[in-house]
């Protein structure tokens, strides 16, 4: 990811903006239509390869190179195929929902990965990002660098960081999403709205319509929305009326 950051305006809901960055749910015949055009067209790069003499080197490199770019688009929607059959419904989504900003320079989106509640973004005490607590995916792209950039020249002690911590329980729905995911997607991470990163304490990201987000070769797509609930919410739903 290599997109600029983009300041969204405060009345902006961001999920509901991501929602429509993803508008179409991926359909089974798309998908046929889509695996027949790169078949044919991975044929034609072997065939032309084979016809290639050693005096074209520099092309048959370019050649192999796009038989291996044209081999894992088949594999990429061949996982989307399963992914639909196995009941879920993938939705292509804009990778800029990644480079949404509040108006200080923060994210409107909070990224969590499944392994941990914190999504944190943090500059040591020598000026560099520190990127241990970051899921290694997200670590890697430089689609928050300007973040760390903005950190940096706020940095005042040895450490200059920013925090979000999920709180409350995934529904039934969202588990079962995930199960499935698992499967066909990785990395799969929940996006969440988060209002007002202070330098100085931990906050949360809002409760309404997290994202459930799940990556095939490097693509994102939307797969679920949720709303998380409490334990004693899920104790009066599970365990009374």
């Amino acid at each position: 990811m290599d997109l600029k950051p983009i300041v969204l305006e405060a009345g902006l809901d961001p999920v509901a903006r991501a929602k429509e960055k993803a508008p179409t749910v991926l359909a089974l015949d798309a998908i046929a239509i889509e695996k027949a055009e790169l078949s044919r067209k991975l044929a034609q790069l072997s065939e032309l390869s084979l016809e290639l003499t050693g005096l074209e080197q520099v092309t048959k490199k370019e050649v192999e190179a796009e038989e291996r770019q044209t081999t894992k688009g088949l594999r990429r929607l061949r996982k989307l195929e399963l992914a639909i059959r196995a009941g879920l419904k993938p939705r292509r989504l804009d990778n800029e929902v990644f480079c949404w900003r509040d108006a200080n320079g923060f994210p409107r989106l909070g990224v969590f990965s499944l392994e941990s509640d914190i999504c944190q973004f943090s500059i040591d005490r020598y000026g560099s990002a520190s990127k241990n607590a970051m899921p290694k995916w997200l670590a890697e792209t430089p689609a928050y660098d300007d973040v760390f950039a903005l950190l940096q020249k706020k940095r005042e002690n040895d450490r200059t960081i920013i925090t979000a911590r999920f709180s409350g329980m995934l529904p039934d729905q969202a588990r079962t999403t995930l199960v499935i995911a698992k499967v066909f997607f990785d990395p799969i991470c929940i996006l969440a709205e988060v209002q007002g990163w202070d330098l100085k304490h931990e906050v949360s990201p809002l409760r309404k319509d997290p994202l459930i987000v799940g990556f095939v070769d490097g693509l994102p797509y939307l797969l679920d929305a949720f709303d998380t609930t409490t334990l004693e919410e899920y104790a009066k739903a599970e365990f009374t009326g």
